[in-house]
């Protein structure tokens, strides 16, 4: 049970830095991309499911996104490269941590 856990935070740590690499070389349209698969304003348990779910698989490179917004071309790419980085560091040392649990 444990190493299914562990492979589900694994699966999801994967999935941020691809969103990282997308957002990266695709940048407004994968932002576009993460709002047009979450609601707004949920009403329901399905829709705050849908955006719980989303958030966990996207939402650290879509903050990014968001802050890097209202800057130039090359200064949204030199920053969303500094947070890819900074992530990718992070996870190297998170990773064992994690596997020694």
């Amino acid at each position: 049970m444990l190493e299914l856990i562990k492979l589900i935070v694994f699966m999801l740590l994967g999935a941020q830095a691809a969103y990282f690499i997308v957002l990266f070389l695709l940048d407004s349209l994968a932002m576009e991309w993460y709002e047009w698969g979450t609601f707004k304003n949920p009403d329901n348990l399905f829709k705050i499911i849908v955006n719980i779910w989303t958030m966990s698989i996207f939402g650290l490179a879509y903050w990014v996104g968001l802050k890097v917004q209202n800057q130039n071309f090359f200064m949204k790419k030199l920053i969303i490269l500094a947070y890819a980085f900074l992530y990718f560091v992070v996870i190297i040392f998170l990773i064992p941590l994690i596997d020694s649990i």
